[in-house]
């Protein structure tokens, strides 16, 4: 239950960046993501498409920022705490720091689907979902993509359930083959 929050925190956060005009997008600073989390490093941003999502090297002040503007905007009911939170966090901090690849791999598995022509709730889910299934190796790959089912059963329509479960899926066996 606590992932599932995080999950959904991490989706709300994703959408709201995309959503932020782009002369209220942080600049990418010159210093790398100093958070408790570490990831891998990645190459940067994709400079052919735009999806409104900073790139990785966000700083950690503009990232505490964002952490509490969406405290303020929703109940009470979560705290930066919060065991939810707190996953959404990595969550969040992952996909921006691993966008560039994760979206490689979703334009791959997503046959005659550009990445800027998909609705912005289904951009981020499989963004989680690829992220988990790609540097989450606690969580299942099976698990992975049942959240991102939820997911969007509860915030997309019933289209995007399906294509999500294929592109995923397709990400999946993709990964099990390149680990044998």
């Amino acid at each position: 239950m606590i992932r599932r929050r995080g999950r959904k925190i991490a989706l709300q956060m994703l959408y709201g960046l995309e959503l932020r005009p782009s002369s209220d997008r942080p600049e990418p600073p010159d210093s790398s993501l100093q958070a408790d989390r570490s990831f891998p490093d990645s190459d940067g941003c994709s400079p052919q498409e735009d999806c409104g999502l900073p790139c990785n090297g966000l700083d950690e002040h503009v990232l505490n920022e964002w952490y509490a503007d969406y405290l303020r905007l929703v109940d009470d009911s979560i705290s930066k705490t919060d065991p939810a939170f707190e996953f959404a966090q990595t969550l969040l901090e992952g996909v921006l720091r691993h966008r560039e690849a994760l979206d490689v791999l979703i334009q791959q598995h997503s046959k005659n689907w550009r990445l800027n022509r998909m609705s912005l709730v289904d951009r981020n889910i499989l963004r989680i979902g690829v992220f988990e299934l790609s540097y989450c190796p606690d969580i299942p790959g099976k698990v992975a993509i049942n959240e991102a089912i939820e997911l969007a059963k509860k915030f997309s329509t019933d289209d995007a359930v399906s294509f999500i479960n294929g592109v995923l899926d397709a990400v999946l066996k993709e990964i099990h083959i390149s680990s044998c």
